[in-house]
C-alpha cells in the first residue's frame, strides 16, 4: 500500500542479508567498532543520533525491508554479543495479556531506566496456544538485554525478581529460551500445577530412566517434580 511494491518483499534475490554493512564494514567487524559504545552513556548517545537521523534524514519516507532483513537484524551482525564484553549479556522476555501489557510494560521500562537500563528492547504481538508449558498469552512479549559486569550483578538479580512479581500479578509468562533468572516457585506459579503434574506424568511414561534432561530443567523444574506429583518418583 502507499505505493510501496509489496512484491518486493518476497523476491528470492532480495532475501540475502549484505556481505558488508553500508558497502563499507565488513559484518565479522561490527561488533569490535559497537563494543566501545556498549556502556550507558554510549547508548543514550547511539539512540539519540537514531532519533535525530528519523526525525530529519528519514522524516516521512518509505523505507523497504526484505522480510529476512526485518525478521533477522541481529544477523546483519555475526557475533554481536561479544559487543558487551566479557560479562555478556541477560536475555529476559516476558508475555502479558494485551490488557494489561501497556502498564506492566511502561513500568518495567522505567524501573530499568532508573536501575539497569536494557541496551535492546523489542516488543512483538502474540496468540495463545495449547502447548503444554507454552509462554504464548493473547497479548504482547517484551524482550530486554541486559549487559553483566561485577558492579550490577546483584542490583540484576533484584530487578529481575521484581519484574517476576509485575509479571505474575498481570497474568502473564515467561520464555524458558531467553532466561537465566527463574525460580521454581515463579515457574509453578505461572505455569500451574496441572500443567506441570501433566508434564512431569509423560516424563515417567516416555523417558523412565530420567535420561533426557538440561540445567534449565534441573534448575527449575526438577526441584518441583516431588511436590507437585504428590511424593511420586520419576523413573
Amino acid at each position: 500500500s502507499g505505493g510501496v511494491d509489496s512484491a518486493f518483499l518476497w523476491r528470492v534475490a532480495h532475501q540475502e542479508l549484505p556481505d558488508p554493512l553500508f558497502g563499507v564494514f565488513p559484518k565479522r567487524m561490527m561488533w569490535w567498532l559497537m563494543r566501545p559504545w556498549m556502556h550507558n552513556p554510549g547508548v543514550r548517545l547511539v539512540n539519540l543520533g537514531k532519533y535525530l537521523a528519523a526525525r530529519t534524514l528519514a522524516h516521512q519516507k518509505v523505507y523497504r525491508q526484505s522480510l529476512v532483513a526485518f525478521n533477522f537484524l541481529l544477523d546483519y551482525i555475526p557475533g554481536w554479543e561479544r559487543a558487551y564484553g566479557r560479562g555478556g549479556l541477560i536475555q529476559f522476555q516476558v508475555f502479558v495479556p494485551k490488557a494489561r501489557a501497556l502498564d506492566v510494560f511502561t513500568e518495567m521500562l522505567r524501573y530499568s531506566q532508573r536501575t539497569q537500563p536494557s541496551y535492546l528492547v523489542v516488543i512483538k504481538r502474540h496468540r495463545p496456544d495449547r502447548f503444554l508449558l507454552s509462554h504464548a498469552v493473547d497479548g504482547f512479549s517484551m524482550a530486554m538485554d541486559f549487559p553483566v559486569r561485577a558492579s550490577n550483578r546483584e542490583v540484576l538479580g533484584w530487578m529481575l525478581n521484581y519484574f517476576h512479581r509485575l509479571v505474575l500479578d498481570a497474568g502473564g509468562r515467561f520464555y524458558f529460551a531467553k532466561d537465566a533468572s527463574l525460580t521454581p516457585e515463579v515457574a509453578r506459579a505461572f505455569l500451574g500445577d496441572d500443567a506441570l503434574r501433566k508434564f512431569f506424568r509423560l516424563k515417567v511414561q516416555w523417558d523412565p530412566q530420567h535420561v533426557l534432561q538440561s540445567a534449565l530443567y534441573r534448575r527449575v523444574l526438577l526441584p518441583l517434580r516431588e511436590e507437585v506429583l504428590g511424593g511420586g518418583r520419576e523413573g
